[in-house]
């Protein structure tokens, strides 16, 4: 009868793992559910005890209960950890995108109404909030001070442009000096300069004079607008000779409509 009566309720201890197992969906849990597992095997080695076999058979079990909620307890530690450093890593990724956008906003009003509703800022504290769901506070703190820093950083690049710049951005103020800024794109041109040629910067007057051998032979044809004309040669005249070596003069004078052989 004893024997009966254990493999009864060692074929319910199996269930009871089988769905405390299933249960355990965090690793808080998986140490509340062997909890509840290790007392229900002391309770029937109380039970028992008069069975030496049966005190082996549930040391055994013991063990096997330990390792599969320490492997559960694992895989869950495991993904908590991964989850955590990909909300980490997309939060960096809003977060220069929200340094950027706040270091052009145009006033201290709209500075706080951009980090009091903007998504993204907002996308910032929920995913602070997952990681400390998800047993990470350091993360979580660090997203909170560097959406502060932003937002410092922005106040700061804002009082910085109010001091420095005037005219919405177009001019600096240094003292009671006054200096143009310019937004287009810098390009990097060759040009004549006096008798020779020098490297400028488009909409600067920056001129660094080009010394280079090769480049200084060829300074003759700086000037040129064209490739057909030279300061010797006007352009129709070289065009006339060009028709005269391809058509002969004979054609030239037959031709109907001149205009189509230049075309």
């Amino acid at each position: 009868e004893g024997r009966a009566e254990f493999a009864a309720e060692f074929a319910l201890l199996a269930q009871a793992v089988t769905g405390a197992l299933a249960a355990a969906d965090s690793p808080e849990s998986c140490d509340e559910q062997l909890s509840g597992m290790l007392v229900r095997l002391e309770n029937l080695e109380s039970r028992f005890a008069e069975f030496d076999d049966f005190l082996g058979e549930l040391t055994d079990r013991r063990t096997e209960i330990h390792d599969a909620f320490s492997a559960r307890k694992q895989s869950l530690l495991d993904a908590r950890a991964r989850r955590a450093g990909q909300l980490a890593a997309a939060a960096d990724r809003i977060l220069a995108t929200v340094a950027r956008r706040a270091a052009t906003l145009a006033d201290a009003d709209e500075v706080s109404t951009y980090f009091a509703s903007d998504p993204m800022v907002a996308k910032v504290r929920r995913t602070a909030e997952d990681l400390r769901a998800l047993g990470d506070p350091v993360r979580a703190d660090e997203l909170d001070g560097r959406l502060k820093a932003a937002r410092q950083e922005a106040s700061r690049a804002l009082r910085d442009r109010t001091d420095l710049y005037t005219d919405g951005g177009r001019t600096i103020r240094l003292g009671t000096h006054r200096f143009s800024v310019t937004t287009q794109p810098l390009d990097l041109t060759l040009v004549p300069d006096g008798d020779g040629l020098a490297f400028a910067l488009t909409g600067t007057d920056y001129r660094a004079p080009v010394t280079g051998p090769r480049l200084a032979a060829d300074r003759a044809y700086g000037d040129r607008q064209l490739p057909s004309e030279s300061p010797e040669v006007y352009r129709g005249e070289h065009l006339a000779a060009r028709l005269l070596r391809e058509h002969g003069p004979a054609a030239l004078a037959a031709a109907d409509d001149l205009g189509a052989l230049v075309r």
